[in-house]
């Protein structure tokens, strides 16, 4: 089913699914999805982004504590060719 709107001067036929993005509609979309108290969830967020920065935080130790292990195991391998 199709809704008939007026959009810039002219008739358009629009699903009723797409009517919250017509010129005459989006401010009261905006409206209706703006951050309230109830629907805030700035610390829900944060403590998500914090425990990605933890989770970061050790995979970027590990990394390093690998890649100086590989440099001390190749130059004691380096240096038994030597021998």
């Amino acid at each position: 089913m199709l809704v008939r709107a007026e959009a810039e001067g002219f008739a358009s036929r629009v699903a009723p699914e797409l009517g919250e993005f017509l010129p005459e509609q989006v401010t009261r979309t905006c409206l209706r999805q703006a951050r309230r108290p109830a629907t805030f969830q700035a610390v829900r967020w944060r403590t998500e982004i914090d425990e990605r920065l933890g989770q970061h935080e050790a995979i970027d130790g590990f990394l390093a504590a690998t890649a100086r292990h590989r440099q001390v195991i190749g130059g004691v391998a380096h240096g038994m060719r030597k021998v």
